[in-house]
């Protein structure tokens, strides 16, 4: 491992997460309270926060990707479409692709079985970008691995303009059965 890429995996594991301090000015948010379950989400949430600064929102840009280097694997990208809204799959890392029923990038949730306009998952990105909040989400797993259960996911929005969400970004934890 290259020293720039070790940097970036001791920068982002040490990271911590006590509560998200609002941005200064007329467009703070109060602090968010999120029942965060595991580290990955906590130091990703905290590192959205730190590059967030006085914005109402980060831009994908501010993000240093040898700090995210530990959890790309399990990111899935979304952009943002208006006029209908709908969600298009951008990115998708390794072990969320590896546990995935399929291949969607490229792809509108809108056109994938069971996701679409008044799933849980479309219900939740719509409103993230209406009120441009972090969000957990925790659904039963459905995929092509036996030995989950369940998936945490925490999906941070983004906006190039600082205040219209125009991606979302998702953590994906993979919960094994027990």
């Amino acid at each position: 491992m290259d020293n720039s890429r070790a940097e970036g995996m001791k920068e982002f594991t040490d990271l911590s997460y006590e509560h998200a301090i609002p941005a200064p000015g007329k467009n703070s948010r109060p602090p968010l309270y999120l029942d965060i379950t595991t580290d990955a989400h906590k130091r990703l949430l905290a590192y959205w926060e730190e590059v967030r600064g006085p914005y109402l929102l980060p831009a994908k840009a501010d993000l240093d990707m040898a700090v995210l280097i530990p959890v790309l694997p399990n990111i899935v990208l979304f952009s943002v479409q208006t006029n209908p809204i709908d969600f298009i799959y951008k990115i998708i890392g390794e072990e969320a692709l590896n546990n995935f029923t399929s291949n969607f990038t490229g792809k509108a949730i809108s056109e994938v079985p069971g996701k679409g306009p008044g799933s849980k998952i479309f219900e939740t990105l719509k409103f993230i970008v209406e009120t441009g909040q972090p969000n957990l989400l925790k659904v039963p797993y459905v995929g092509p691995n036996r030995d989950f259960k369940t998936i945490h996911t925490l999906a941070l929005p983004f906006a190039e303009d600082r205040n219209n969400v125009d991606k979302i970004m998702i953590l994906v934890e993979f919960i094994p059965s027990f």
